[in-house]
């Protein structure tokens, strides 16, 4: 058992001057670490019991599809997005953007998908539109002066709500569309302040649902610093995680051809917990369809495809040695017309057969490449710098003497 104590003696310090209502501020006095109760994670790394967290993603990207999926996945500890069952939580999940048949579709596509009933939630989920009730804002424009107020009666009937069911978990999504104010840093920080205070009292885990502010066409990607109210809300937010589409390269890269279909938790902070496991986990976009026969949009996980699935070690024995014999050597560059990448789609088999077809042959330069890579990852290959006839200095790809080759990659 460890302790830890000050140097000041116990009973030193007089509190009459202390103003009547605040707590007196003492030194720390000797404590028993077993006693710390440890962090209620609740779900993933992004619920935790009485703290807020914050979704952040750019519009359509698919922040509303997983969060849902989530408060499924929660309500029946089925693990459909983790692959861990867990014990049942309860959920309320308030959608401000939605209504309410759009809310069961999508309710319905998941469940379709993974195969659930609403055995399943077994009276653990509340799923409410609020598109239809602008009157449940929780903050709104002050009627006396400029700026924000709290809506009161919204947060009492909130408040209610989750002492009645006992919820464990709150979402609202998305939370700029429960406030009816300005969206300045000021209303952000009114809102998040209120929100800490809900979430202390009622020791739920809240999940806000946040688009970021617009972001200008200058290849810059969003970040969560672009949440809409800037630090106002982040500061609120112990654990944050940022959405972002797959683009196009990685998309080529991937083998995939629409890209919109993907996206990436691209961003995770927090100080409440290590550096997240969720980074960069992908979700694909599906179609379901459900028993009134309509298609309806729901996510599942979502892996890369490996490189070298399909690629043997005779392919890339074969490779080696076209590498070391070749005259001139083969460039890196993909420009160039000795370009390695060609031969590797040759000797692996995934080079277009219809030479028109300038949509496979990027996807085929792209795989290419990534194979390089990963082959000069693993000591197969190096770059060097060779003086061509004019003096120039190219890279070429050449063979690591002695490179181990095993059996299959």
């Amino acid at each position: 058992m460890m302790e830890y104590s000050n140097s000041l003696d116990e009973g030193s310090q007089n509190h009459d001057d202390v103003p009547l209502g605040f707590p007196p501020f003492d030194p720390i006095r000797p404590f028993d670490i077993e006693t710390i109760p440890p962090l209620a994670k609740l779900y993933s790394d992004i619920y935790v019991r009485g703290y807020t967290s914050m979704t952040v993603a750019p519009p359509k990207v698919g922040k509303s599809l997983l969060t849902l999926a989530e408060a499924i996945d929660m309500a029946s500890g089925k693990g459909i997005m983790t692959g861990r069952e867990q014990p049942p939580l309860r959920v309320i999940y308030l959608n401000a953007e939605d209504d309410d048949d759009t809310l069961k579709r999508r309710l319905a596509a998941v469940l379709t998908k993974y195969n659930l009933g609403m055995q399943d939630l077994s009276d653990r989920l509340i799923l409410q539109s609020c598109a239809d009730y602008p009157e449940f804002s929780l903050i709104e424009s002050s009627k006396d002066w400029r700026g924000a107020i709290v809506n009161q009666r919204a947060f009492e009937h909130l408040d209610r709500t989750v002492a009645i069911y006992k919820a464990d978990v709150v979402i609202l999504d998305p939370l700029q569309d429960l406030s009816t104010a300005d969206e300045t840093n000021e209303t952000f920080r009114l809102l998040g302040k209120r929100l800490r205070e809900f979430c202390n009292k009622h020791h739920v885990a809240l999940g806000l649902v946040h688009h970021t502010r617009k972001i200008q066409n200058n290849g810059m990607s969003a970040s969560i610093d672009d949440a809409r109210g800037g630090g106002a809300l982040r500061g609120v937010c112990r654990l944050n995680r940022l959405l972002v589409s797959m683009t196009e390269t990685e998309a080529k890269s991937f083998g995939q051809v629409d890209h919109r279909k993907f996206f990436r938790i691209s961003e995770v902070e927090g100080n409440l917990i290590p550096p997240s496991s969720a980074l960069n986990r992908w979700f694909q976009k599906t179609g379901v369809e459900i028993a009134n026969g309509e298609n309806v949009a729901a996510i599942e996980r979502w892996s890369p495809p490996n490189v070298l699935d399909g690629i043997t070690s005779e392919m890339l024995a074969k490779l080696r040695e076209l590498s070391r014999t070749s005259d001139p050597p083969y460039r890196q560059n993909s420009q160039a017309s000795n370009w390695f990448g060609w031969d590797i789609m040759d000797v692996c088999g995934f080079r277009p057969e219809i030479e028109s077809d300038e949509k496979a042959e990027k996807y085929a330069k792209a795989k290419a490449a990534r194979l390089l890579k990963k082959w000069m990852t693993m000591g197969e290959f190096k770059v060097v710098k060779i003086k061509t006839n004019k003096g120039k200095e190219v890279p070429v790809i050449q063979p690591v003497d002695k490179a181990p080759i095993g059996a299959d990659c």
